[in-house]
C-alpha cells in the first residue's frame, strides 16, 4: 500500500502544474527529474541505466516496458522521452488525484473491458503521435507478472506502431525480487538496472506483420530481463 499511497503524493504536489499548462505531455519532464532523487534517496533504490541515449530520439515512437508492480511507475522516470504520455487502463481515471493529474498530463485511457472502445482509444492514440510529436509508453504484457517471468504479449502497442509507422522502442528492468515483493512484504534498498534496447523500425510494415514483429521484440526482452536480473542475482522461478 506504501507504493500507492506515495503515488497518489505524488499526484497531489504535481496536480498544479497540470493546471497551469494543461494536456502538455513535457509536464513529465517535473516527474523525470524530481522521481530519481525520490526513487534513491526515499525509496533506498539505486537505478542504473543503460544506453539510456536510446529512448531520447527526438521524434515519434512506441516505448515498451516489462511490468512488474506500481514499482515501475518510479523506474520508468529514469528514461522518460521529453514529451511522453502513458496509456492506462480507464478505471484509474477515477482514482483522485491521480487520474485528474495523469489527464493533464496528457495520458490516454482506454477500457480493455470494451474492445470498440479500446481499439478507438489506440487509433487516437496513433494520431497524437505524430500530430503533436509524442511518444507513448505501454506495458505490452497488458497486466504485472508476478511469477517474476515475462508474460505474452499483447498486440495493442504494435498495431499502434505499425498503424503509425513509428518505431518501437524496448525496454527492460530488471528483476525487483531480491528487495521487493509485495506478498511477502518485503521492501529493502535495493538496486534495479535498466537497458534501453535499440530502436526497431516499422517502416513498410503491415498489420499481418504484427505478430512476427511481436514476437521478435518480446524474445528481445525476455533475453535482456533475463540477462540484468542474473547479473543482481535475481532468481526467477
Amino acid at each position: 500500500m506504501f507504493m500507492f499511497y506515495f503515488c497518489l503524493f505524488l499526484a497531489t504536489v504535481t496536480l498544479p502544474l497540470g493546471l497551469v499548462r494543461p494536456f502538455n505531455p513535457e509536464n513529465h519532464k517535473v516527474l523525470s527529474f524530481i522521481v530519481p532523487y525520490l526513487t534513491k534517496y526515499i525509496l533506498g533504490i539505486t537505478v542504473e541505466v543503460r544506453d539510456g541515449h536510446n529512448s531520447k530520439l527526438n521524434k515519434p515512437f512506441v516505448l515498451l516496458l516489462n511490468h512488474q508492480s506500481s514499482l515501475d511507475a518510479f523506474i520508468m522516470m529514469h528514461i522518460w522521452p521529453d514529451r511522453c504520455v502513458t496509456i492506462m487502463k480507464r478505471v484509474l481515471m477515477y482514482v483522485f488525484p491521480f487520474g485528474v493529474t495523469a489527464t493533464l498530463f496528457g495520458c490516454i485511457f482506454i477500457d480493455r473491458g470494451n474492445r470498440n472502445n479500446a481499439q478507438s482509444s489506440l487509433e487516437h492514440a496513433g494520431q497524437e503521435l505524430k500530430n503533436r510529436n509524442v511518444q507513448i509508453c505501454m506495458y505490452p504484457e497488458g497486466t504485472r507478472n508476478r511469477d517474476g517471468h515475462i508474460l505474452p504479449f499483447k498486440k495493442g502497442a504494435f498495431n499502434l506502431a505499425v498503424g503509425a509507422q513509428v518505431p518501437l522502442v524496448p525496454a527492460t528492468v530488471s528483476c525487483y525480487r531480491n528487495f521487493y515483493c509485495k506478498k511477502e512484504n518485503k521492501f529493502t534498498d535495493g538496486k534495479v538496472i535498466v537497458r534501453v534496447l535499440p530502436e526497431v523500425s516499422t517502416e513498410g510494415k503491415e498489420y499481418a506483420d504484427v505478430l512476427e514483429l511481436t514476437e521478435q521484440i518480446r524474445n528481445s526482452m525476455v533475453k535482456s530481463y533475463e540477462e540484468v536480473s542474473a547479473e543482481l542475482g535475481s532468481k526467477l522461478s
